[in-house]
């Protein structure tokens, strides 16, 4: 079984899909994620090493005075397959909606983050590949599109359509999209048939 890992072909590609939604909604200057190429980690780095530097995990994305003045809001986005043998196994996802979703929650701000300093908020937003999105992480689309008051951003709207004519749904359905698209890219890339009939490599995704 070749395995395809999460964090590289899903995770990635849904944070770098959620910032620019980010940055039109709350602002780009109070918006530190990595933005790629060379560099792109030196806001997260010396965010960690400032106001941060009491954290045991580097957030994916910060949102500088999304709360009030001198707040940060922290947001950890999380891929999965809800249908992998261990979330069957361990959380019953055969039978129970977004166990796996509640679950990985529940571990990120339990274990990885833990008691956060004042001022700190954290947001974790679960995405598996089939599509469907958490409470934490729906919740938090909610609010922004609250702030909107519904409306596609200015600067977003050459890339609106039809299909998502407010800004919640366009969110959702970006995210959704990046993860999917990620996954079914490594699938085309490392899928590879045997010379024999029957043979061939399976893709099993793995969590971020």
């Amino acid at each position: 079984m070749h395995g395809v890992r999460l964090h590289t072909t899903c995770h990635d590609p849904a944070v770098q899909a959620l910032v620019p939604f980010l940055d039109a909604i709350h602002g780009a200057h109070r918006v530190i994620a990595e933005r790629g190429g060379l560099g792109g980690h030196r806001g997260l780095d010396q965010w960690m090493q400032g106001p941060g530097a009491g954290l045991a995990k580097v957030p994916d994305i910060v949102l500088e005075n999304f709360d009030g003045p001198r707040s940060y809001l922290l947001i950890d986005v999380k891929t999965l397959d809800p249908a992998g043998p261990s979330h069957i196994a361990t959380n019953h996802t055969d039978r129970t909606r977004l166990a796996a979703h509640i679950a990985i929650a529940r571990t990120c701000c339990q274990s990885e983050y833990g008691a956060l300093p004042p001022r700190m908020r954290l947001v974790v937003l679960p995405i598996s590949i089939f599509g469907a999105i958490g409470t934490p992480g729906q919740a938090f689309i909610s609010e922004l599109s609250r702030r909107m008051r519904s409306a596609v951003p200015t600067s977003l709207l050459p890339h609106a359509s039809w299909a998502t004519p407010k800004v919640g749904p366009m969110i959702r359905q970006a995210l959704v999209h990046a993860v999917r698209r990620g996954l079914a890219s490594s699938i085309h890339t490392h899928w590879r048939r045997g010379d024999s009939a029957g043979e061939g490599e399976g893709v099993g995704a793995e969590d971020e």
